[in-house]
């Protein structure tokens, strides 16, 4: 059996920060965050490589409809309208790195 692989899974931002009226989208967001980061450690040593992509917020009417003050939050925090692979990829190897420290 070959050995190695990548998991990638994809969260939100939602899962790192309390967020009233979404509670139950931001706890299964959490959830994956923490399931990812068990895998990690669980699959390293099998050359694994398991990412959690904590996305931002994109515009849409999830925000209304949870009566989400969005002006409240920064606009650096917002996704663009085209997710792009140069755009993103530095923001994934922070996370990357600030949730599996020392790899």
């Amino acid at each position: 059996m070959e050995r190695g692989g990548r998991i990638i899974n994809i969260a939100s931002l939602a899962g790192l920060n309390p967020a009233p009226g979404l509670a139950s989208f931001a706890a299964s967001k959490a959830a994956l965050i923490s399931f990812s980061q068990s895998l990690h450690y669980a699959l390293r040593g099998n050359g694994v490589v398991v990412t959690c992509v904590c996305a931002g917020y994109t515009r849409t009417d999830l925000q209304r409809r949870a009566q989400v003050d969005a002006s409240r939050l920064p606009e650096f925090i917002w996704a663009g309208p085209v997710l792009s692979h140069e755009r993103h990829s530095p923001l994934v190897n922070v996370a990357a790195r600030w949730w599996f420290p020392g790899g």
